[in-house]
C-alpha cells in the first residue's frame, strides 16, 4: 500500500492567525519603560512576562495544530558543523564582554532565562509556524523571504518600549539579516532546536557585551543622547556577513 502525505487544509490561515495572536500578546503584555530606557533593562530586571507568554502561546499552537514539517524533532547533527561562522561571532561578543565589567550573578540569571525565552518564542513563531505555513502554500524560497521580512518588521515594535524609532529600524534591518541565517540553520539541520539555541546564545552574548560596557558608554554619551546619526548603521554592517552566509547555505535549498 502506498501512503501519500496530505497537507492539512488551512495551514497558512492558521499560521497567520497564530501570528496575529502572538503580536497581540507581545504588545499587550509589554511593560511601559521609562523614556530613554534600553532593551537590556527589560531582560535583566526580572522575568520578561510578554516574552514568556508569547513563547507559551506559540508552543501551544505548534502542539495543538500539529504543523507539518515544523522541525520539532532531533537535528541532523552533521549539519551543525555549518555553525562555525555564527560561533565565531558569539565568541567575539563574549570576548568583548570579558574586557568590560560583568554584571551581578542575579542579572546574568535573568538575562539567560529571558534570552532563552526570546529564542524559543521567536523561532517557534517564525521558523516553525510561519515558515511551515508559508512554504506549504508558496514554496520554500518565497516562504524564507517573507518570514524573514516579517521577523525583521516586528522588531520595529521595540519603539513602543524604548521610544527610539531610528534604533528600532536599525534593529529591524539587522534582524532580517540574522533571520536568513536562522532559517538556513533550521532547514539545513532539519530541526528547530539548533536555531533556538543559537538565537538564545547570540542574544545573551550581545546583551552581555552591552551591559559590560554600558557605564562607560553612558558616561561618554550622556545615556546615548549624543549618538551620531551613523551609529545605528554599525549593527547592520556587523550582522550583514551572517545574512550573506545564510544565503550561501540556502543556495541549493529545494
Amino acid at each position: 500500500m502506498r501512503f501519500r502525505f496530505q497537507r492539512p487544509a488551512g495551514t497558512l490561515g492558521r499560521a497567520l492567525l497564530v501570528f496575529t495572536g502572538w503580536i497581540a500578546i507581545t504588545i499587550a503584555a509589554a511593560p511601559r519603560l521609562d523614556p530613554g530606557a534600553t532593551l537590556a533593562e527589560l531582560v535583566t530586571h526580572g522575568l520578561a512576562r510578554q516574552v514568556a507568554l508569547a513563547a507559551a502561546f506559540a508552543l501551544a499552537a505548534a502542539w495543538a495544530f500539529r504543523w507539518p514539517d515544523a522541525g520539532l524533532g532531533a537535528p541532523r547533527w552533521r549539519a551543525l558543523r555549518l555553525l562555525w561562522l555564527p560561533a565565531i561571532y558569539v565568541l567575539l561578543m563574549l570576548g568583548i564582554a570579558r574586557l568590560g565589567t560583568l554584571p551581578a550573578p542575579a542579572v546574568l540569571g535573568f538575562l539567560a532565562v529571558n534570552t532563552l525565552l526570546v529564542g524559543l518564542s521567536e523561532e517557534t513563531m517564525f521558523r516553525c509556524i510561519l515558515l511551515s505555513g508559508l512554504r506549504g502554500r508558496i514554496g520554500l524560497r518565497p516562504a524564507v523571504a517573507i518570514s524573514t521580512v516579517a521577523f525583521g518588521v516586528v522588531h520595529v515594535l521595540n519603539v513602543f518600549l524604548t521610544g527610539d524609532l531610528v534604533l528600532a529600524v536599525a534593529q529591524s534591518l539587522a534582524a532580517m539579516a540574522s533571520g536568513v541565517l536562522l532559517a538556513a540553520i533550521r532547514l539545513r539541520s532539519g530541526s528547530l532546536w539548533p536555531a533556538v539555541g543559537y538565537h538564545a546564545v547570540w542574544d545573551f552574548a550581545t546583551f552581555l557585551a552591552f551591559l559590560a560596557h554600558a557605564p562607560g558608554m553612558e558616561a561618554a554619551g550622556d545615556g546615548g543622547a549624543d549618538m551620531p546619526l551613523w551609529a545605528p548603521v554599525l549593527p547592520i554592517l556587523f550582522i550583514l556577513p551572517l545574512g550573506l552566509y545564510g544565503v550561501f547555505l540556502l543556495r541549493n535549498a529545494r
